[in-house]
């Protein structure tokens, strides 16, 4: 049965891993549901979008981060709360292919198991309209991402002090019979938008990894930024800053 969609979508700051761990396998059960998105302030007009959440949470955007080290077994199950089909891409293991989807019936659930593959930077994500990439889907399912982080074992960074930013928008065309079409947009990062974010400072040698993840035009996205001198707010792309810059280009 659909849930009402009354509840809070709150925004993920993509620091805590969902899941639990344990003697390399995460086990991690997702839920997708309606609820109410509110990304310019808290008691602010809110629009209805359908998210995920980890069982018994909070639905947020974006998604429960899943973020293993390389080698790691993943046992995901999804119950879909709404009330269409649910098609999601992103959950196989790395590199993937592109047509390989799970789908979960509305009211049911769905498990999935893969080994987390390739390290790098990606995302999960999915739609009702049966899109096949992400600038297909109604605007309604653009909060249906999450972050999806695979580290390399011989990886020293400290985790915990990375950055992980993940860039999503809700757009809707109020009229295509002008030109240009008249439309409302709304960019987030991390379900805030940019209006609410402030800008961040960091001592040089507390300098941490930035984690880039936007909406391609084919789900494409994935880009590391390591900012070791000199951050400022975004992942050092202020006017002055610098630093060295590794972009890897991932798919969903």
């Amino acid at each position: 049965m659909a849930e009402s969609g009354d509840q809070r979508v709150v925004a993920n700051s993509n620091q805590a891993p969902a899941g639990r761990s344990h003697n390399g396998q995460l086990t991690i059960r997702l839920e997708a549901a309606m609820g109410e998105w509110s990304p310019e302030e808290n008691d602010g007009p809110a629009l209805n979008v359908a998210a995920f959440r980890e069982e018994g949470g909070q639905l947020s955007t974006p998604g429960p981060l899943l973020r293993v080290w390389e080698g790691t077994e993943i046992n995901a199950t999804v119950h879909n709360h709404l009330d269409q089909p649910l098609r999601i891409h992103g959950l196989p293991a790395r590199p993937e292919d592109a047509k390989e989807v799970l789908i979960v019936p509305a009211g049911e659930s769905r498990e999935v198991h893969f080994l987390a593959g390739a390290p790098g930077t990606y995302f999960y994500w999915a739609s009702r309209n049966g899109a096949e990439t992400t600038v297909q889907r109604r605007a309604e399912d653009g909060q249906l991402n999450g972050a999806f982080v695979v580290d390399a074992r011989n990886d020293a960074r400290q985790a915990n002090v990375d950055r992980i930013l993940m860039i999503t928008d809700w757009t809707v065309v109020d009229d295509d019979t002008v030109r240009p079409p008249r439309y409302r947009e709304i960019f987030a990062i991390n379900g805030l938008s940019l209006a609410r974010h402030q800008r961040q400072r960091f001592k040089p040698s507390d300098a941490p990894a930035w984690l880039l993840l936007s909406r391609g035009q084919r789900g494409r996205c994935g880009h590391r930024h390591d900012l070791r001198r000199r951050s400022t707010a975004y992942g050092g792309h202020g006017a002055g800053s610098s630093g060295s810059h590794v972009h890897t280009h991932v798919d969903s």
